[in-house]
């Protein structure tokens, strides 16, 4: 009946909402999609009816030390598929990222600078030009579809993360030449 599948996977959703919502670290939680369908079996070249089907899709917004916590509470609560996990940085640790891996570059190009300048017996005047160019890979890793019910005892689901942002800053610096 499709009155039973739609109270079901809305007394679900209702469960894992209220349950995920107040995991500590999870920032915001949305609803993706609802879909309520009916479902078919293929036998022989004939389609034969077998009931309904319903599907309420969650997003969770969380910080990645919550992730495994968040994976286990909406399990406990009942979800049953758990699509996938991503992982990436806020824009805050890019930004930091970012700026650690400039002032670093700007020193070494300083440094070679003076190396260089040291060798050929000149000296450095001041920066004429520089130049600037980044590449920051945003780490995304996705876990995909576990079915919940091959899940014998919940536990929070161990999700590794490297330490730090990856970043790559390039700095080209034209010194004058003092003689």
């Amino acid at each position: 009946d499709i009155s039973e599948v739609y109270e079901d996977v809305v007394g679900r959703a209702a469960s894992v909402l209220s349950t995920v919502k107040n995991v500590e670290g999870v920032i915001k939680v949305s609803t993706l999609s609802f879909t309520l369908s009916p479902k078919y079996k293929w036998v022989s070249g004939t389609s034969i009816f077998e009931g309904y089907k319903a599907t309420y899709r969650l997003g969770v917004l969380a910080t990645t030390a919550s992730a495994g916590q968040v994976v286990a509470e909406a399990v406990k609560a009942g979800a049953n598929v758990i699509e996938s996990v991503r992982l990436t940085y806020s824009a805050e640790e890019v930004n930091a990222a970012y700026l650690k891996a400039l002032k670093l570059a700007i020193e070494d190009a300083k440094s070679k600078a003076e190396a260089i300048a040291e060798n050929l017996n000149i000296t450095l005047g001041k920066p004429l030009k520089v130049t600037i160019s980044q590449y920051t890979p945003l780490r995304t890793t996705t876990y995909t579809t576990l079915d919940a019910k091959i899940v014998a005892e919940v536990t929070p689901v161990p999700i590794e993360v490297s330490e730090g942002v990856i970043t790559e800053v390039r700095v080209t610096i034209v010194f004058e030449i003092i003689k």
